[in-house]
């Protein structure tokens, strides 16, 4: 399974299609900007022609699509808030599904919403099972037949797939994102929510955790830190992180929710996301992370998708500028090169 992410400095391309069918994956999650596809009032028909293209192409070399519809951050919490932006995600939404409408629901799905939030200004009037069920009907009139992501809120979270009441639709597959224990896979990271918290100045934080492996590492945090509640913040966080003793065996537990959940429910479920940051982390404890979620996803019998494919020095790919894969991942993804 894959994730991919669009860049504009460099397109997704048939071989690359081929490249990545090659190292073993069955799909990619394409990522579409709504707001690109209404901007100035209009259906983009160019950019829709190249998402059509590009799910040919995909789909030719042997790749299922998930088609995801992956605002920014700032548009999604409008969209989920203010009826306009709503207005705007739900015409984006209608365009992508009619756009793809007479492909195959077995080699092509359409995600509904990428990691749903909800908005901080907002409580009890907020309901996510009914938004989602709105985009689902937009989707589904527009495309009677294809395949439907649906998720939970919280950023799709198992927390948020647990309080999800399932579509009335047999041809929907539900996905959860993955990125637990947050302190390793986000290690370092200065975007977003993390660039408020303490997370930029984590370095080197272990998994496995125990508190004396935290504490053989806790001061390459401390170090780096700006200043004394700082460093506070960060040594309260790494104790507790030593004591919660991550490894396998919690993994497992924790994605047997979600696996539960969708066998409770009769329904289909994928890790739509999973991933940890490189720059700051160990080598050998990023390889530990992605093999220990990886094989507790396969053994629990769901699907996943890593984020992400190239690496455009964002710290989570598994492909290098080149195109190389990076072995080692590839290794702790469990995966071989097809002949």
């Amino acid at each position: 399974m894959s994730a991919w992410t669009r860049s504009a400095s460099r397109p997704f391309s048939a071989r690359d299609a081929e490249a990545v069918r090659s190292l073993g994956f069955d799909f990619i999650r394409l990522q579409v900007d709504p707001v690109v596809l209404v901007r100035d009032g209009g259906p983009a028909d160019s950019l829709l022609d190249e998402i059509r293209a590009t799910v040919s192409f995909v789909n030719a070399a042997g790749l299922a699509v998930i088609a995801d519809v992956h605002p920014t951050d700032e548009f999604k919490l409008a969209a989920l808030s203010e009826p306009a932006a709503f207005d705007s995600l739900v015409r984006g939404l209608a365009l992508l599904a009619r756009a793809l409408s007479r492909r195959s629901p077995d080699s092509v799905a359409i995600e509904l919403l990428n990691e749903p939030v909800r908005p901080r200004h907002l409580q009890r009037e907020w309901n996510w099972d009914s938004i989602q069920r709105t985009l689902w009907h937009v989707a589904r009139r527009e495309a009677p037949y294809l395949t439907v992501v649906a998720t939970g809120d919280r950023g799709s979270s198992i927390d948020g797939l647990l309080a999800a009441l399932p579509l009335p639709d047999s041809n929907v597959v539900y996905t959860f994102h993955y990125y637990l224990p947050y302190l390793f896979t986000h290690q370092g990271a200065s975007w977003g929510y993390w660039a408020s918290t303490f997370h930029p100045w984590l370095r080197e934080v272990p998994y496995p955790s125990s508190p004396d492996r935290v504490q053989g590492r806790l001061e390459r945090s401390l170090g780096s830190a700006p200043d004394s509640a700082t460093r506070a913040a960060i040594a309260a966080a790494l104790s507790r992180y030593g004591e919660e003793r991550w490894q396998r065996s919690r993994v497992l537990t924790d994605v047997r929710r979600a696996a539960d959940w969708a066998r409770s429910h009769g329904v289909r479920v994928v890790a739509g996301e999973f991933g940890a940051f490189s720059n700051f982390a160990l080598p050998e404890d990023r390889l530990a992370w992605l093999r220990d979620v990886r094989s507790a996803l396969e053994e629990l019998g769901v699907g996943w998708a890593l984020w992400r494919l190239w690496d455009y020095g964002e710290g989570f790919g598994l492909l290098r500028r080149d195109g190389s894969p990076d072995e080692s991942v590839l290794a702790a993804l469990g995966l071989t090169r097809l002949r």
